[in-house]
C-alpha cells in the first residue's frame, strides 16, 4: 500500500489495475478496477476523469486494498465483492453458486421469446436463480419454480428473488433420483443449465473457474456428459404438458449428441441455436 503515489483515485486506480496484470489482461484489469472503485468509493470511472484530484479515505484505501488481494490471488470479483450482473440486474453470489454468464442470457432471451402470461415455469438447477428469477421479472404473469438439489444455492436463489423483487417458489430434489419426481404439476416451459463440463475439459478452463465456482454444478464424467440431460429430459416428458417446451445450454462440443437424446426421449421440432459467438450452446424441444 505504500507504493502508492498518493491517496488520489486516479493513482490508486493506477496501482491496482498494474497489480491485476498478472492475472488479467490489460482490458478485463481495467473493468475490474473500475468495478471495485465504484462499489465501495461510489465513484464511476466517469467521475474519476471529471474529478481527477479527488481523493480516498483511509478506510476507503483499506477497503479497495483488502478486495484487491483476494482479487489477485486468484478469488473472482463476482465473489469478492457478491454481486454478478445478468440481464441488466445485480445478483447475490457466492461460491455456493456459479457466476451467470453471458451465454445464459441468450437462453433466458430465447426463453422469453415464447413464455406466455399463465405459464407455469420451472428451472431445474437454478443456483443463483438468474434464469428462473429473471423469467419472472420480464414477465411478472408467469408462475416460476426454482430447483435445485443444494440447499446453499437454494438460500441465494431466495435471497435474489427477495432482493429483486421476484415472487418465485423454491424446490430442493435431487434431478438425477427419480423417486422424487412425483407431486410436480403440468408445467409449460421447463429451462435448465445443467453440469455439462467434462472432467478432460478441466484443463481448458481458468484457475478462477476451478478453484473457486462449484465443481457439483459444472462437472460430469466423459463416460456420461448427457447425464443431467437425459434424466431431465425424462423428468420434462412426464412433467410438461402437451405442447410444453424445454430449454438447455449445452456444452458447444456435444450438440448432435443432445439433439439425439432429446428425439429419442420423444421431443419434436428440436432446435439447436448458436450463442453470439457462433457456438452451438442452447438447444429447445417440444412435448407433444
Amino acid at each position: 500500500m505504500m507504493q502508492i503515489a498518493s491517496n488520489r483515485v486516479a493513482d490508486v486506480a493506477a496501482w491496482y489495475q498494474k497489480m491485476l496484470l498478472d492475472a488479467y489482461d490489460v482490458v478485463e484489469a481495467r473493468i475490474v478496477v473500475d468495478w471495485v472503485l465504484e462499489e465501495f468509493t461510489g465513484r464511476t470511472r466517469v467521475h474519476r476523469f471529471a474529478h481527477p484530484e479527488d481523493r480516498l479515505s483511509e478506510s476507503e484505501i483499506l477497503k479497495i486494498h483488502f478486495a484487491f488481494k483476494r482479487i489477485a490471488s486468484g478469488e473472482p470479483v463476482q465473489y469478492v465483492l457478491h454481486k454478478a450482473w445478468f440481464y441488466g440486474r445485480p445478483f447475490y453470489v457466492d461460491p455456493a453458486v456459479l457466476i451467470p454468464r453471458r451465454e445464459t442470457e441468450e437462453l433466458v432471451e430465447w426463453c422469453l421469446s415464447v413464455v406466455q402470461p399463465g405459464w407455469r415455469v420451472l428451472d431445474i438447477g437454478s443456483g443463483s436463480g438468474c434464469v428462473g428469477i429473471t423469467l419472472k421479472l420480464e414477465q411478472p404473469l408467469i408462475d416460476a419454480t426454482l430447483l435445485d438439489v443444494s440447499k446453499a444455492a437454494l438460500s441465494v436463489s431466495s435471497r435474489n428473488g427477495v432482493q429483486l423483487g421476484a415472487g418465485i417458489s423454491l424446490v430442493e430434489s435431487d434431478i438425477l433420483n427419480r423417486d422424487s419426481w412425483s407431486g410436480h404439476p403440468g408445467y409449460n416451459l421447463i429451462v435448465s443449465n445443467p453440469p455439462y463440463v467434462r472432467q478432460s475439459e478441466r484443463k481448458l478452463m481458468n484457475g478462477r473457474v476451478l478453484n473457486h465456482e462449484p465443481a457439483l454444478a459444472l462437472f460430469v464424467s466423459d463416460a456420461d456428459p448427457l447425464i443431467y440431460y437425459r434424466a431431465i429430459a425424462a423428468f420434462a416428458m412426464e412433467s410438461l404438458l402437451p405442447g410444453g417446451v424445454l430449454f438447455f445450454e449445452i456444452n458447444e462440443e456435444l450438440p448432435d449428441q443432445t439433439v439425439g437424446l432429446l428425439t429419442e426421449t420423444g421431443f419434436e421440432e428440436v432446435e439447436v441455436r448458436n450463442d453470439m459467438q457462433n457456438k452451438p450452446r442452447m438447444v429447445m424441444g417440444v412435448r407433444r
